[in-house]
């Protein structure tokens, strides 16, 4: 795990690395404490719990040892952590600096649970073969689902949330699925988009829609209306590597897994700042 200062995003600086048994699939970060989960590698996949207040000093806190499980996305939301994995997802009910021991859910017939997102009071996850679930942060009880356009090949999915919509992303499905959650009882489809691949991950700020794909490109969509996506532009190869990808301010930040490198991107033309 690498922790980069990116006070000036053209000349980011590594502060810190803390050592991990296996590759870290995903992180999610809330206030001075960062969550990491293991999905790449082989058992036992590992989860931690790590202070960052000093992001020179990065000091591991707590950790969970899922065996076997190899994990997925994780998110801290309302005052739980949840970690989706191999066969359902995991929920922490302690607080940092604590991680604990886990309660864990069964989606049903072992279905692989791959990201989460939060809506208000609800979380939004993605179910491998099945499509979305939302379940309420009060009492942890599901309240919607939606299956997607093709879920047979619904598979390491990523959802991301903006405004009222749900926007989905498989590495298997070459397309983009948005679903209007606004009536979180009867979540419904309201446009596909076709991608040239698999696509890895979206990131969405204001009307548009940053996705990597697995051919390392980034397609850059118009949601001016949602129910229509347009391909607005493409960013080329070697931005990514097939990485995560977020958006803040004028630059997109991508990671590279096969080298472990962060790559920035300025997304405003030269001359246009």
């Amino acid at each position: 795990l690498k922790i980069f200062d990116i006070s000036d995003p053209a000349v980011p600086v590594l502060t810190d690395t803390f050592p991990t048994a296996n590759g870290v699939w995903d992180i999610d970060v809330t206030g001075n404490y960062a969550y990491a989960c293991e999905g790449f590698g082989s058992a036992p996949y590992n989860i931690y719990l790590l202070d960052v207040s000093d992001p020179s000093n990065v000091v591991e806190k707590d950790s969970y040892d899922a065996q076997a499980n190899q994990l997925y996305g994780m998110l801290y939301a309302g005052v739980c952590l949840f970690v989706g994995c191999y066969d359902g997802y995991f929920r922490f009910d302690s607080s940092p600096p604590i991680l604990g021991a886990p309660v864990f859910n069964d989606p049903g017939s072992g279905k692989r649970v791959n990201s989460f997102a939060q809506y208000g009071s609800y979380l939004v996850y993605t179910v491998d073969h099945e499509g979305i679930r939302i379940l309420q942060l009060n009492g942890y009880i599901e309240v919607g689902s939606a299956a997607v356009t093709e879920p047979s090949t619904f598979e390491n999915s990523l959802v991301t949330i903006y405004d009222h919509y749900a926007y989905i992303t498989s590495m298997n499905t070459h397309y983009i699925e948005i679903f209007d959650i606004e009536d979180v009882a009867n979540p419904v489809s309201a446009a596909t988009y076709a991608l040239p691949v698999g696509g890895f991950n979206i990131s969405v700020i204001g009307h548009f829609a940053f996705v990597s794909t697995l051919s390392d490109a980034v397609q850059i969509l118009d949601l001016t209306d949602p129910s229509a996506p347009t391909l607005w532009t493409e960013i080329p190869g070697d931005t990514t590597q097939s990485g995560l990808t977020t958006v803040s301010g004028n630059y997109m930040y991508g990671t590279n897994y096969e080298t472990g490198t962060l790559n920035v991107v300025d997304l405003v033309p030269e001359g246009e700042e």
